[in-house]
Formats: structure tokens, sequence, C-alpha cells
């Protein structure tokens, strides 16, 4: 990767577009995507930053249980043997330069392009068929801009800007908004019903874009029984600076040191939320808990910060 890549990969991973296109976008929403976003930013996110023992169990109990080994370099937490699962990045984001950092990790052993909701479902489904069942997912694409929305969305967008996946229509596109969209309450589920789609029994999904909402990390957790990771607020690689020597060694080889931050003012950090450990426009972590009969019957849920480490 030379010089003139990794400084553009400084950029924030945030959905870029003309003013031009921003109009043409922001109409469309206005008219048809207006259930799409939580009524507040950072609604049902935890003030108080903190990890929690069942969230930490849990992906430990996952690396464990994955054969995966963490070691300590350069002040970073560096992994090895976590090339499994399933990579995704949405259609035209493949060769941006910020995604094109994260997936050069290889922390999958299959990457697959989507462009719709309906090649979201194909791909689990694929993988699923070639595997046996799906370990982890590492998903890269823009999510949402932080501007104009009444908070975070509840789901990914698909290629044109809509057309993706979302937990529900109660909470998605409508009319024409949703070809090509696809659902977890009226499609995935069917398929893991089905049998088409299995996750494994310790699994974990990250999603690296912008502005998604805990109540997709909610649903999903509790449809897949994957402890899953979403950001809440602005995306973009953690390390943006050189090394002292001038070299690019941290950019690169923390390339999954993710972080979320503030993209409006009602996301801002005051010095009180400071004080008091507390934080929006954080990373946050949905952690299921199950039962006996191997049913997700709770929820464990944390606001991990600014930084997330992706396995």
């Amino acid at each position: 990767m030379n010089s003139k890549v990794l400084i553009t990969t400084l950029l924030l991973s945030s959905l870029s577009v003309s003013s031009t296109s921003a109009s043409v976008i922001d109409d469309f929403i206005a008219k048809y995507m207006t259930k799409v976003f939580s009524s507040s930013h950072g609604e049902g996110l935890p003030l108080k930053v903190g990890e929690l023992s069942e969230g930490v169990e849990y992906r430990n109990h996952f690396m464990e249980t994955m054969g995966i080994e963490a070691l300590e370099r350069d002040g970073m937490t560096l992994y090895t043997g976590n090339n499994k699962g399933l990579g995704l990045v949405k259609k035209s984001n493949e060769d941006e330069p910020a995604f094109d950092l994260i997936l050069s990790k290889n922390n999958f052993n299959s990457l697959v392009s989507w462009k719709n909701g309906k090649k979201f479902i194909k791909a689990l489904k694929d993988y699923t068929k070639d595997n046996g069942c799906i370990p982890k997912i590492t998903s890269t694409s823009h999510g949402w801009r932080s501007e104009g929305r009444t908070g975070e969305g509840h789901g990914l967008s698909g290629k044109s800007g809509f057309n993706g996946i979302y937990v529900d229509y109660e909470h998605g596109p409508e009319k024409i908004a949703k070809t090509g969209s696809r659902t977890f309450k009226d499609d995935l589920i069917k398929e893991i019903k089905k049998g088409k789609i299995k996750f494994c029994s310790s699994c974990i999904a990250q999603f690296y874009a912008c502005n998604v909402s805990t109540y997709f990390a909610d649903s999903f957790a509790k449809m897949s029984g994957c402890q899953t990771v979403v950001a809440t607020g602005q995306n973009s690689p953690y390390f943006q600076e050189r090394d002292a020597d001038g070299g690019y060694t941290r950019i690169v080889n923390g390339s999954h040191y993710w972080k979320s931050a503030a993209g409006v003012w009602e996301e801002r950090q005051t010095e009180e939320m400071t004080l008091n450990n507390e934080r929006k426009a954080s990373w946050y972590r949905s952690t299921p808990i199950r039962n006996s009969q191997n049913e997700v019957i709770d929820l464990v849920k944390e606001n991990l910060g600014e930084l997330y480490i992706a396995l």
C-alpha cells in the first residue's frame, strides 16, 4: 500500500456525496425513510462507558473456541488465528481507502460484496452452505450521515442508499424505497428457521458503518445469538498519525482499531460527561444470554466508548 493511499485512509468513513446528490438523497429520505432512524441520538445506548463481565466473558470464550490468540506488540493488541468467518463489504465501497485498509487485515476466510438486502442474505446462506455455520461477521460499509437525521439507522443501507437490510418495516423504508430491501423479521429469520442460515453457537458480528442504532444491534444479537457490535457515531480508523519515524506501521498494523465519535452537536462530549465517564456516539455491544434450551432470553448492553478492537 503506497503512502498516497495510506494518507487518504485518514479521511472519515462517513457518507460523502456532492451537494446536489445530498439534496436529492435528503428529499428521498424525508419522503420514504423517516421511520428508519431512532427518535434521538444515542437512543438505547447506556450513558456510562464500561465493559461488563458478561460481554468480556463471551468474547474470551469465543476466542478460546475459535483458537484466536492475543499478543501485545508496539503498544497494540494483535490477534492470530482470527482469519475466520464472513467478511462483507457493500458494493461501490470495495475500493475506498478506509474500507480497503480495514479489510487488509484479512480477519475472515471469505469476503463477499453485497448490493442490497437480498444479496446480504444470500451471502449468509452461501457461507452456511459451504461452512456449516457462521462464526464471525466483519462488515464494512458506509452507514448514515450524521446530519439531517433524528438519530441512528435501524439497518444498513444498500448500494442505492436505501435498498439494504433492516430490522423490520415498522422501522424501515417505505413504498419505492423497499425495492431490493430485506428485513430480519420478514426474511432473514425465515432462512434461519429453514436451516439455510446458521450461526455458530459462539459467534461475533462486528459492523463498521456510521450511525447504526442499538435497536439494530439488539435485534441481530437476539436473532443470531451472536455478540453484536455497532458504531452509534461516526466511524474512522483509530490511528491516523504517522509513526515517530514517519512510517505507517501503527496505521497498518492497527487497522483493526476502530473509532466511533460524535458527528453532530447533540452527540458532543461535555466536561460533565467526561467527569462522569459518560459518552454518546460510542461503540455499542449487545451480548446474548441463553437459557438451558439455548434460547436467547436476555441481552447485556454496553457502551464501549470511542474504541473497539475488532477480532
